[in-house]
């Protein structure tokens, strides 16, 4: 080796020694700023994160943190990294890259409280960041290993603050990029692996209640996986408790898991699977969804046609009606039953006319539903008083009087009915309601002839004046005529004749403007002695204020001869006042009719029945023409508002006309069929509703006071006064115990009766009528 190669080497190694020299005070320098650059991002300043030495070195100093477990440090860089995310884009950006170079070089073993302090700060960076960058895949690739490894073990409920964060993003609640969106859509899609979703499941169907609710939680914030998962549970388990929690809990999502709900319906041929999603439809509640529902209201599955009803019950309530009318066209007859008692729960034309339909093409209903269809229609027509819904019930109950035993509860259900309507149409008849100005007689029978005739006999005369050329004459005679009437309170012939005064005399326009002025003024007056056969009486044992206000309250109404004016078993809380002519009461006996008193002008009838809130025992037929003044128990509670001291003045004054009742027991006849066994046994008893359901309501207690073969009475105590006319009519199941207690008896009944006991505000008496008799072996067991 010459000089100069031996030259070369010796200046080759003294460079080497100068460059080694100058990158060992490189390095000291460096680690010297990255130590100050360290200790002041701790102290709050973030300037560091925007310096490449340093985002590159902190992953290691993190992750030595781990190897000395030194928690406490690694909380406080946590800490100030989440500062960080608001300094400036390029920080949020190297904040990314370090958690995703710390997480790549933290092991799976042991690393659990790390991972939860990176998955809290990638929490907030997802909060805060909305745009992609090139580190945002691999940082989601490690945020996925992390819910992975949490997922899989104890910390999994951990990781629902995370899942609930993409959920919002993927709801639009966070507002990102689409491509943001998306990258969060597949991140969510590869966490939601078979085996997670299978292990979270099996934690919600667990009996340990706080597993089950952050189970549920964590499912729903897995997204489409996740219901796609659980609908294929729902339809392979046979557990119905399992369904349940399954429908339940796929009813959490919102509408982005419809489409799916919708492919399975679409994709499906099973029955029991259609029946599972439309579960799940109801249990959302969402209106929306009822488009869905609505064609399997066709579906040759009876259940599933059921299920569709439940849907419309729960749905939106405003679009319930025209839903539940297009129902009953549609689903099999054995489901009918169950929507007309839908459709007793709302008004209108519409609804009265279809339930009348049904009662009209009784003929169409299939055999095994035709006694419930047409019971729980005719007690939901109770809520329609109408002219047509009582003819058609009347007819229905004439066919059915063919075959008793086959139909007696069906017949029991429309004479209900029927006992209720046909007193309100009968009041609504005979006051004349509902008159337009071409008046019509609204009366029946010889009562519409009479007043017809009267009027037409009126008008003739008058125009036998007119022809005669005494036209003054013959309006001052029709005049003086609708006075008359008028006065009588007759104001259906008095309108009549005034609407005829115009055509008698088409000059006479003053003299119809006094007529009408003079009807609308006696309207308004109390009953004249001339009207009201009980008025001097009433002024003798009443005040003037409460004599007025007490015939203000009456109503006038006109019977032909052998007229019904009160039917046995009829709800007709009115107490009757007869001015002219005479009435016959009559009672059942054993299907015959046996007479019992006539009474006239100047007599009360209903006095018992009015005080007591009962239904009639008995029955009143007009002997003859008949003028009657009705109060009504409505308007009577009415006056009591104003007078309330008078309700026992009143009864002691009509109680001398309170005399039927002991004819009734003279001639052998009582409310009941069978006879009485005075008790005294603690009995249970629950309302029903109009339809004989009790709705969960529960049993209370009551005292037995006595029992026949076809009904009982009993004392109950409430909380609280309640109105007795509220119980009249109404449904109740008892429960009889035998005399040992060993065996109840259960029979359904109808409050026939039901009033306050007088020593007792808070104590009732109710009196109640079989639907089904007791039968004699029965009432022996209970009496003995």
């Amino acid at each position: 080796m010459n000089k100069n190669q031996i030259d070369s080497i010796r200046i080759l190694d003294k460079a080497k020694e100068i460059i080694h020299q100058a990158e060992l005070q490189k390095n000291t320098n460096s680690s010297s700023i990255f130590v100050a650059d360290c200790n002041s991002f701790i102290e709050g300043n973030m300037e560091p994160l925007e310096k490449k030495v340093f985002n590159e070195e902190l992953p290691q100093v993190l992750v030595n943190f781990y190897f000395s477990d030194n928690r406490l440090e690694f909380e406080k860089y946590i800490l100030q990294l989440k500062k960080g995310l608001r300094f400036s884009a390029i920080a949020r950006e190297n904040v990314l890259k370090i958690i995703s170079a710390t997480t790549k070089k933290l092991p799976d073993a042991g690393s659990e409280f790390y991972f939860l302090q990176i998955l809290s700060l990638s929490i907030q960076f997802l909060r805060v960041e909305s745009q992609t960058s090139s580190s945002l895949g691999s940082a989601f690739s490690q945020m996925r290993r992390i819910l992975l490894l949490l997922l899989a073990g104890d910390q999994w409920q951990k990781t629902i603050p995370f899942l609930e964060i993409l959920a919002q993003i993927l709801q639009g609640i966070l507002e990102k990029t689409p491509q943001f969106t998306e990258m969060v859509r597949k991140l969510q899609e590869n966490i939601a692996t078979k085996e997670i979703l299978s292990n979270i499941t099996e934690k919600c169907l667990a009996n340990d209640e706080i597993d089950r609710k952050n189970a549920a939680k964590t499912l729903l914030f897995l997204g489409k996986r996740a219901v796609i998962f659980l609908v294929n549970k729902l339809i392979r388990t046979e557990n119905s408790q399992e369904q349940d929690s399954l429908v339940t809990l796929l009813a959490g999502y919102d509408r982005d898991a419809y489409s799916i709900f919708n492919d399975c319906l679409s994709k499906t041929n099973s029955s029991a699977v259609v029946r599972q999603i439309i579960r799940i439809y109801e249990k959302t509640g969402d209106d929306e969804a009822y488009q869905y529902v609505r064609p399997y209201l066709s579906c040759k599955d009876i259940l599933v046609q059921q299920y569709v009803i439940h849907c419309i019950a729960v749905f939106d309530r405003r679009r319930a009606k025209a839903r539940v009318l297009e129902a009953i066209n549609l689903v099999a007859d054995e489901l009918k039953p169950q929507i007309v008692m839908q459709l007793g729960t709302f008004d209108g034309d519409e609804i009265e006319k279809c339930l009348q339909e049904i009662i009209v093409k009784r003929s169409l209903i299939a055999n095994n539903v035709y006694g419930q269809l047409l019971s729980v229609t005719s007690l939901a027509l109770k809520s329609f008083p109408s002219r047509k819904t009582v003819e058609e019930l009347s007819l229905l109950l004439e066919e059915l009087k063919s075959d008793k035993a086959q139909h007696h509860q069906l017949i029991y259900a429309v004479e209900n009915t029927l006992h209720y309507l046909v007193p309100i149409i009968r009041h609504e008849i005979k006051a004349g309601n509902g008159l337009q100005d071409d008046v019509k007689f609204e009366s029946t029978g010889n009562t519409k002839e009479k007043k017809s005739n009267q009027a037409r006999a009126i008008e003739e005369e008058a125009l036998l004046l007119i022809q005669t050329g005494k036209t003054e004459q013959a309006t001052s005679f029709v005049l003086e005529q609708i006075k008359l009437f008028a006065k009588k309170k007759d104001f259906v012939t008095a309108q009549y004749l005034q609407n005829k005064l115009l055509s008698l005399n088409p000059m006479a326009l003053e003299d119809v403007i006094a007529a009408e002025e003079f009807i609308e003024s006696e309207k308004l007056l109390p009953f004249s002695a001339n009207s009201f056969s009980l008025l001097e009486e009433f002024q003798q044992y009443f005040s003037s204020d409460e004599c007025n206000a007490l015939l203000e309250c009456l109503v006038n109404e006109h019977y032909d001869a052998g007229e019904p004016i009160v039917m046995t078993g009829e709800i007709d809380p009115c107490l009757y006042f007869i001015n002219e002519g005479q009435v016959n009461v009559e009672c059942d006996n054993h299907g015959r009719s046996l007479f019992l008193k006539k009474m006239k002008a100047g007599e009360a009838i209903g006095v018992a029945t009015f005080f007591s809130c009962a239904v009639w025992t008995y029955t009143i037929k007009a002997n003859t023409f008949c003028s009657l003044h009705v109060l009504s128990r409505k308007s009577y509670d009415h006056f009591l508002e104003k007078f309330p001291y008078f309700d026992q003045k009143f009864h002691q004054f009509c109680s001398k006309f309170d005399i039927l009742a002991e004819l009734i027991k003279i001639a052998g006849k009582d409310r009941r069929d069978y006879p009485r066994f005075r008790l005294s046994r603690t009995i249970q008893c629950r309302m029903l509703d109009t339809y004989g359901k009790s709705g969960n309501k529960r049993f209370v207690k009551g005292v037995l006071d006595d029992i026949s073969r076809a009904g009982l009475s009993y004392i109950i105590s409430v909380s609280e006064k309640i109105n007795p006319m509220l119980l009249l009519g109404k449904m109740v199941e008892c429960s009889i115990p035998s005399h040992k207690d060993e065996e109840h008896f259960i029979r359904v009944g109808t409050i026939v009766a039901a009033k306050d006991l007088k020593n007792s505000e808070k104590k009732f008496s109710i009196h109640v009528k079989f639907q089904d008799p007791l039968e004699q072996n029965e009432i022996m067991e209970i009496t003995q």
